[in-house]
């Protein structure tokens, strides 16, 4: 299932999908999703598709859909935020990784020094 909504899309869609669920393991999610699309509220392009069927100039059209846009954009630039903060936390996971390996690594070869320094000593 992708519950990874647009900033515009009705959260009602995925309660429907999620209610169909009957066991926390029969569902598989495709993607880590945004929780807000589920609290945001009402969703604003239903309301704003009927404005635009009871509008009448070309003024007012021009301008609803220039509202809708601008919160495309938004979405657009918040979903990017996340990537890039998913990036930057995956890149310091593996940072931190190549760091404890290489601390690792470096112990080992210590404890390999002190012990031939010992076996050397033993023999002399």
């Amino acid at each position: 299932m992708d519950i990874n909504f647009d900033y515009n899309t009705d959260p009602v869609t995925g309660y429907v999908a999620l209610s169909r669920v009957k066991r926390a393991n029969a569902i598989l999610i495709l993607q880590a999703f945004s929780c807000e699309v589920f609290t945001k509220g009402k969703a604003q392009q239903p309301e704003l598709m009927m404005k635009y069927m009871a509008l009448g100039t070309v003024e007012e059209r021009i301008f609803l859909i220039s509202k809708t846009q601008e919160s495309r954009r938004v979405a657009d630039t918040d979903r990017a935020g996340v990537a890039k903060a998913r990036k930057q936390e995956e890149r310091a996971q593996k940072e931190k990784q190549a760091h404890a390996f290489a601390q690792q690594t470096l112990e080992k070869e210590a404890q390999q020094r002190q012990k031939e320094c010992a076996d050397g000593q033993e023999q002399a």
